[in-house]
């Protein structure tokens, strides 16, 4: 996201107005979603037996990583009210997914498959039409609806927010989970139109800051007690299929991002961090890896390492006590995101040594001032 993802080094700069709860909040998503995929794509959730406190302890870790999924969107709305709205960010952002996407085939036509598809290459050169990223994909497309949105946050009255919100929270996240369809497009969160619902929530949150009266403990409880809230829902069905079916089923329900409680989970999360006071000796590290947030998701989602190298990988562990699930997954988290923050490090490097960010910048101007000028030319013609 333009001004929660791709941060610029003038922005590291801006110390007085940068929140560092959010930054901080933004590199714990990472990680929390790099274990999301390690438990899940990973193979150890798989592993793990249903109705055992192994199984759902792990679980229970599962759905603490989920919520950072909208906190992403969130964080989208909460940072993206205020900031500037560069077509460079988008550009930067383009290149990225990019790179890390040709980088992606030419891997698994080394060394995962045999033969070489010109039409699955060529994709590489599309990532946003060919949704090599699902995420980037649907925020290419809320990226020309921000300024809209962001206007609309400021003239809209608050109380016309709220019931829009609400009747939000009632049409698109309740009937939507509950039923057994897509009926409204939401595909469970994995859409455009619920990064727009996110990011009007991430910039109400800013603007009015609705939970303005809940000290820090207060979101930590109520954060908790979302996840324990969808753990007992996943486990009460399951019980419930057992009896009836003979099997546990139909667990994961409401364990989607469209969920009202994931999303009440994740707002916990954002009030929690933009109150919090990172100490001046935590700074610089927030700092310095805050910039490669989104290369670390977009790294460790690419078809190479989320197909052929994360698929699978720890679900031997599958037989093993909590404790070691507990320990093999932090591990291969850390490690995942450490390895993937120094490529992208290496990225950045590169792009600052071949001024790739000067050029896109100079590109964003041109096209921004050629948009106005067609803008303004209709106007004369009317």
């Amino acid at each position: 996201m333009t001004a929660q993802l791709n941060i610029t080094t003038n922005e590291l700069n801006n110390e007085k107005e940068r929140n560092y709860g959010i930054d901080a909040l933004r590199l714990l998503s990472a990680i929390m979603i790099v274990m999301l995929h390690v438990l899940s794509q990973g193979g150890i959730l798989a592993a793990s037996d249903n109705l055992t406190y192994r199984g759902e302890f792990m679980w229970w870790i599962q759905i603490c990583c989920l919520s950072f999924v909208n906190v992403f969107a969130l964080i989208s709305g909460y940072v993206g009210l205020n900031s500037k709205h560069k077509l460079s960010n988008l550009l930067n952002l383009w290149l990225q997914v990019f790179l890390y996407t040709i980088i992606s085939k030419i891997v698994i036509f080394s060394f995962f498959e045999k033969s070489f598809s010109i039409v699955d290459f060529c994709k590489s050169f599309f990532p946003v039409i060919s949704s090599e990223n699902w995420y980037f994909t649907a925020y290419f497309v809320l990226f020309f609806f921000v300024p809209v949105l962001n206007e609309l946050m400021e003239k809209v009255d608050v109380l016309t927010i709220r019931k829009c919100l609400l009747f939000s929270v009632f049409l698109f996240m309740i009937l939507e989970t509950l039923c057994s369809i897509e009926v409204f497009g939401l595909r469970t969160g994995y859409s455009v139109l619920w990064l727009v619902l996110m990011y009007i929530v991430g910039a109400y949150i800013k603007k009015y800051d609705p939970l303005k009266h809940l000290v820090a403990w207060h979101c930590v409880i109520g954060f908790f007690s979302c996840t324990i809230l969808t753990l007992l829902s996943k486990i009460l069905i399951e019980l419930v299929t057992l009896h009836f079916i003979g099997a546990p089923a139909y667990g994961t329900k409401f364990l989607v991002y469209t969920s009202p409680i994931m999303v009440l989970q994740a707002v916990f999360g954002v009030q929690l961090f933009s109150k919090l006071n990172i100490p001046k000796s935590l700074r610089k590290i927030v700092l310095r890896f805050a910039p490669m947030t989104f290369g670390v998701f977009i790294i460790h989602t690419t078809t190479a390492v989320y197909r052929h190298i994360l698929y699978g990988a720890f679900s031997f562990v599958g037989d093993y006590s909590w404790t070691v699930l507990l320990v093999v997954s932090l591990t291969a988290t850390i490690g995942i995101w450490f390895l993937c923050s120094v490529v992208d490090f290496v990225r950045i490097c590169l792009f600052k040594l071949f001024r790739i960010y000067n050029f896109t910048n100079w590109l964003g101007v041109k096209l921004e001032s050629l948009l106005n000028k067609l803008n303004k030319t209709k106007r004369m013609e009317k």
